[in-house]
């Protein structure tokens, strides 16, 4: 992807929590790299969490891309009962 046909998609608080996204992308043929926060040169590899990054798309793909994250965005999912506090689980004490 040449540098003047990128164009910033999404931000993302957590570059991990990128990842499921950069996935979908990808598996929908778009060609999606995560553009990492500032960490000064790697002298400060946690200041890219206190940044975030963005998610980056050549600019041809970019409306599909857009559609593909608030069809994410979207969704909803519920949360898995074993992991909630409504479980009926027993408690160890």
């Amino acid at each position: 992807m040449e540098y003047a046909e990128e164009r910033n998609l999404t931000f993302v608080d957590n570059p991990v929590l990128a990842q499921p996204l950069l996935d979908l992308l990808h598996d929908a043929g778009i060609e999606a790299v995560l553009s990492e926060g500032d960490d000064f040169g790697g002298l400060l590899p946690a200041f890219a969490f206190i940044h975030g990054a963005y998610i980056v798309v050549p600019e041809h793909q970019l409306e599909d891309a857009k559609r593909l994250i608030a069809s994410f965005d979207a969704a909803s999912f519920e949360a898995t009962p074993e992991l909630s506090d409504d479980a009926d689980v027993p408690k160890v004490d």
